[in-house]
This record gives C-alpha cells, sequence and structure tokens, in this order.
C-alpha cells in the first residue's frame, strides 16, 4: 500500500516565479508518484501577484496524475488552519523555512514525521541577503526547539554541512538528490568565431549577478548577443543592470525578453549557444542543469554545485567578479564550431553523470518512511 505524503510550499506549478523549489517538486511527484500518494497544499497564486493562477480551481483539491491532488489556498486563517487539521499524512513535507503559513504552522499543528527541505536558504550565500533578519529569525527557531522535531532534507553533502554548522550535528540530516528536467540534448547551432549568442534564465536580481555579466561585456572583443529572460524580483537593482546596458559598446546586444514559461524553456536554450548564471550561490541550479541536459555548455560560479567544468569540457567556473568573467567570455566568444560542439557534448556528459549516479526511489524512501 503506498504511503501518504503531504507537501506544503508556498508556489507550485503552474506558478513559476519562485524559481527552483517549485521545478524540484513538480518533478518528484512525476517521478515516484507509482509509489507514494500526494497531496500538496499550496498558494493560489504565482509570486508577486494578486491574480488567481490560470488553469486551477481555488480552494478545493485539484487532480494532477492518477495519485497526486493539489489544494490552492485563497488565504485565511481559519481555512488554513482547518487544512492542516484534516491531514491524515503520516508524513509532512516542507520546503523552506521562513514563511509563516506553508513552514511555521505545518510545525506546530503536524504531530508525526516532519521532513523539512531549506531549498538552500541556509546557504552562507543566500544568509548574506537580509543578514540581520535571518539571524533573528533562526535564533528563535533554535529557541523553540523546532530544529529538534524535524528531519533535515539536504540536496547534497554541502547543504548537510550548512544544516549542521547552524543547527549541530546532533540534527537528523538526509541527502536526497534534487530530481531536475531532462530537456534532451539539442542540435549544436553552428559557431563562428568572434560571434556568441549568451542567455540567462533566472529571477532577476543580486543572487545572480548580472551586474557582473554586464559589467564584463564591457570588455568583450568579439560580437556577443546576450539575452535574458525571467521575472524581475529586485527593480532598483535591474535599474542599475540598465545603467551598465546603456554602457556598451556597439559589439555587445542585450534584450530582456520578460518572463519565460517552463515549456518555452527548450525553444530558447536551442537558440543560444552558452548558459550563463554566475550566482551568488545556487543550492541545486535546475537552470543550470536544464542547460547541461540540452547540451549547452554553461558559465557560472564556484558556489554551485557545478563545479571543475572546465575539466570535464562542459563549460566554465568562474569567481563572481566581472575581471574573471572577462576572460571567460572572450573565450567562448572565439570558439570556432569544432572546439563548440566538444564542450556541447561534455554539458550533455554532466547531466547523463548524474542521472546515472542516483537512484531516487531509494535516496527519497528514507525521508518519507
Amino acid at each position: 500500500m503506498k504511503s501518504l505524503v503531504t507537501i506544503f510550499y508556498d508556489y507550485f506549478s503552474p506558478a513559476f516565479k519562485a524559481g527552483g523549489p517549485i521545478q524540484s517538486l513538480a518533478n518528484l511527484v512525476d517521478l515516484l508518484e507509482n509509489e507514494y500518494i500526494f497531496r500538496v497544499v499550496t498558494r493560489a497564486y504565482d509570486k508577486g501577484e494578486q491574480s488567481i493562477l490560470p488553469t486551477i480551481r481555488p480552494d478545493e483539491w485539484n487532480e494532477r496524475g492518477k495519485d497526486t491532488q493539489v489544494f490552492y489556498w485563497k488565504g485565511g486563517l481559519v481555512k488554513f488552519i482547518k487544512l492542516l487539521r484534516e491531514c491524515s499524512s503520516r508524513v509532512i513535507y516542507i520546503n523552506g523555512i521562513y514563511s509563516l503559513y506553508f513552514n511555521i504552522l505545518p510545525l506546530l499543528f503536524f504531530k508525526g514525521r516532519v521532513v523539512l527541505a531549506p531549498r538552500g536558504m541556509l546557504h552562507a550565500g543566500a544568509l548574506s541577503q537580509k543578514p540581520v533578519k535571518k539571524k533573528i529569525y533562526l535564533f528563535f527557531f533554535k529557541l523553540f526547539g523546532w530544529h529538534k522535531k524535524v528531519v533535515f532534507h539536504a540536496t547534497d553533502e554541502n547543504e548537510k554541512e550548512f544544516i549542521q554548522q547552524l543547527f549541530g550535528t546532533n540534527v537528523k540530516v538526509y541527502v536526497a538528490p534534487n530530481v531536475p528536467k531532462n530537456i534532451g540534448r539539442l542540435p549544436v547551432l553552428f559557431k563562428d568565431p568572434g560571434k556568441l549568442k549568451l542567455v540567462s534564465v533566472a529571477l532577476v536580481g543580486p543572487m545572480k549577478n548580472y551586474h557582473e555579466v554586464l559589467s564584463a561585456l564591457k570588455k568583450v572583443k568579439g560580437n556577443v548577443i546576450y539575452n535574458i529572460y525571467g521575472p524581475i524580483i529586485h527593480k532598483d537593482y535591474w535599474k542599475d543592470c540598465l545603467k551598465i546596458i546603456g554602457d556598451l559598446p556597439e559589439n555587445i546586444e542585450v534584450h530582456y525578453h520578460g518572463e519565460l514559461l517552463p515549456d518555452k524553456v527548450k525553444e530558447v536554450l536551442a537558440e543560444n549557444h552558452v548558459f550563463i548564471l554566475p550566482s551568488v550561490s545556487e543550492n541545486f541550479g535546475h537552470a543550470l542543469f536544464e542547460s547541461f541536459s540540452a547540451g549547452k555548455p554553461v558559465i557560472t560560479s564556484n558556489n554551485t554545485p557545478w563545479k571543475n567544468l572546465q575539466q570535464f569540457k562542459a563549460g566554465w567556473n568562474a569567481a563572481t567578479s566581472a575581471d574573471a568573467l572577462v576572460c571567460i567570455l572572450d573565450e567562448a566568444c572565439n570558439l570556432n564550431n569544432s572546439d563548440y560542439e566538444a564542450l556541447c557534448k561534455g554539458a550533455r556528459k554532466v547531466a547523463d553523470n548524474y542521472f546515472s549516479g542516483v537512484n531516487f526511489s531509494e535516496a527519497y524512501k528514507q525521508l518519507f518512511t
């Protein structure tokens, strides 16, 4: 008989503006629904939006697949507490750590096994954003002993270390890798030396280091077209980006295309040579992995799980500074088609190696049983 797992997270498909965790959860329930019955409790809105998500029925259970149902909550404390009291799961799976409704209230009301996935929110880079508020919150989280009530889900050994640094080595932490989307290898886009089509698909804010990319492009000698996709979550930051864009030389073109629906990512990747996202911190980096799975080389920082990319001939790791990125962008721009094709093969191999090295069923069994 299949076990029932109830998942709590602020956002779930068809929402997409909260980034990677939505993709992680959607992939997880789709992959493991033959082994578990899933109930997902989430908001009826996308991040930063006030209109109801399309195609959903709010404040009732929506069918998703044969053994998954999603409750899209419109709001109201009484209604939410009623949902918690009606929860019949032996296990709940909380995603995130700072949400009142989707993290704290489930912790307070549920008496069974509680699995908590911080989703990268405890990484050093993430904690450096709004650090005072987070330090105060985490102080009280420990003071109330909530860290002792949960089983933590880390997606790799690095995240496990971050969790133990904050809450001590005695907390229960299990490692189960993220379940990413496999786009499938795309045809190689022809590459002329001295020309480069560069793309980013991500939330537009300081964590993704767009400033550094744009500043580096000022010094790149070749002809570059840089396409940016994603919701702007930090307007002042984007205004600063626009100032840099306005000062770029004629050989650099930058196009901001706005938000991109998940089912359009494959099409966008097919039109560009290299994916770039030198993030301050990434717990996993679904956009990075989707690029690998499509056979697209990646430029990223040293602060993601995807390291040694030069060694694997799959892309480049760089320090998060404009100066460090200039040399890499020049190298990418000057690639001929043969060398570029080799990098595309290396990128796809990164994805193949990830899938071949993971037994998702066994990894999540330790969390949910």
